[in-house]
């Protein structure tokens, strides 16, 4: 018989054209997280302050905002400066670069750009083409500052929670915010209160802090090209710059960020790029794919539940 389960989801519906902090709350800010730079002696002050300034600038220009206007000036603004600093930072040779500072920067980006594409309409194409541009190169760079060396072997990731139930699918689907088509990262996955979320494999803790709408988020470099992250997490237990091992829990499964309820936001990148870690993580188990049960009248549609079976 098919396990029912509710939907939960990286974020909720909420009504059309209503201001976006009434819709969602305003969730803490990057300031929220602690201002205090890692202790990597390459990080970049100019850089750090940058990335809060940008923050706390795109979220204010969002309070009063509503669904499906064009981006207006301020937010566009505080985009085109951090862009900017972004290019000063990118000027450093790699050995003058901290890990930290460009995972941060990478998420940063990747957070308020995936904020301001459920809430605005219209981006002006020198915010957008410069977003992917930085995005692009804080990956490349990422690559070449990396400590972790060695290359690893997908078959050999854990699922990060078990057992695996996948409430919401890697790939298109209808945005449960703005009821758009569009392109999700990762997968959900089920999780009780508080559950354990292990790390999928061996590496190193280049993010750990609140991050927009992902609320607390783990990001774990496990080679130069394999980054998996952990979403919507109740509480943080690594440390940036912590060396951790495979099964090694690394945070307690909750709801923060904009989140429908309690489940494990899962990514897993290539060269900054995602892909689907159910088909990475189905080979691990003898090469037998996960089992995908029948729709139920009784599951909202959009779940798409799919159960994995623990060898």
């Amino acid at each position: 018989m098919p396990l029912l389960v509710m939907l939960v989801g990286c974020a909720s519906v909420p009504p059309a054209r209503i201001p976006f902090e009434e819709a969602f709350g305003r969730p803490p800010s990057l300031a929220a997280m602690s201002r205090k730079a890692p202790t990597d002696p390459r990080t970049s002050a100019q850089l750090h302050s940058a990335l809060f300034t940008f923050s706390d600038r795109v979220e204010a220009a969002r309070l009063h905002a509503t669904r499906g206007q064009k981006m207006p000036k301020d937010n566009a603004d505080a985009w085109l400066a951090v862009l900017g600093e972004l290019d000063l930072f990118l000027v450093r040779t790699p050995a003058q670069t901290s890990p930290f500072d460009v995972a941060r920067a990478r998420l940063v980006l990747q957070s308020q750009l995936e904020t301001d594409a459920q809430l605005y309409g219209d981006f002006p194409a020198s915010v957008a083409e410069g977003a992917q541009r930085s995005l692009s190169l804080l990956s490349a760079r990422l690559t070449l500052v990396t400590p972790v060396q060695r290359f690893v072997d997908l078959k050999r990731f854990a699922w990060p929670v078990q057992p695996v139930v996948i409430t919401s699918p890697f790939g298109h689907r209808v945005h449960p915010i703005s009821g758009q088509y569009r392109f999700h990262s990762g997968l959900d996955l089920l999780a009780d209160p508080a559950q354990p979320v292990r790390a999928a494999f061996d590496g190193m803790v280049v993010f750990s802090a609140w991050n927009g709408s992902f609320g607390k988020q783990v990001e774990l470099q496990h080679d130069p090209r394999l980054t998996t992250r952990y979403s919507h997490l109740q509480t943080l237990l690594v440390p940036e710059g912590a060396k951790v091992k495979k099964g090694e829990v690394i945070g307690l499964a909750g709801s923060t960020g904009q989140s429908t309820g309690i489940h494990l936001h899962f990514e897993l990148m290539r060269n900054g790029a995602p892909e689907d870690p159910e088909e990475a993580l189905a080979s691990s188990r003898n090469g037998t794919s996960p089992g995908f049960p029948q729709s139920s009248s009784q599951t909202p549609p959009m779940s798409r539940e799919r159960v994995t079976a623990w060898p």
